[in-house]
């Protein structure tokens, strides 16, 4: 398998759409992550990681087709040594060592980064995938948050992951 990571562009909408349209993707991602994911949520989100000069966000690629997304959100104040970790992939491509894999390289892009001390994720504790993603990278759990994550008028306790970089 040859998963690559690179920026989004225009050619990725209709890939985009296809894998993030589903409603057990959501299931512990961000309120802000739509569903239904149409064509203009694609858009949107395309133009801004085109757009924005501060976007840490790649395109998770087999054989160039956009299948996921990964990102780093750096921090700022007291906490600008940190990033925060998102990542989802398309459900035809779960359980499958993509993410782990792509999350390897994200590391390995980001490890001469002399400003980047710690990369962390906060995870809900049923998502046992991610948990095992971020285990697979080296990432240690910090601790737990109780009743931290509200989604779907449930709310979850999760887990704080961190990988320090030096």
């Amino acid at each position: 398998m040859d998963i690559q990571l690179r920026k989004w562009n225009e050619h990725d909408i209709d890939s985009l759409v296809s894998n993030a349209n589903s409603q057990n993707l959501t299931t512990y991602l961000r309120n802000s992550f739509p569903f239904p994911y149409t064509r203009d949520c694609a858009k949107s989100f395309i133009d801004f990681c085109t757009q924005t000069s501060s976007s840490h966000n790649y395109a998770i690629t087999i054989n160039d087709i956009a299948i996921g997304n990964i990102s780093l959100d750096f921090c700022t104040d007291i906490k600008s040594h940190s990033a925060e970790l998102g990542y989802w992939i398309g459900e035809d491509y779960w359980n499958k060592g993509y993410v782990t894999l792509a999350l390897q390289k994200l590391i390995q892009l980001y490890a001469s980064d002399k400003t980047l001390k710690r990369i962390f994720a906060e995870v809900v504790t049923l998502n046992v995938g991610s948990i095992r993603v971020l285990e697979k990278n080296g990432f240690i759990n910090e601790g737990t948050f109780k009743k931290s994550i509200y989604k779907n008028n449930i709310l979850y306790d999760s887990y704080l992951y961190s990988l320090l970089l030096e």
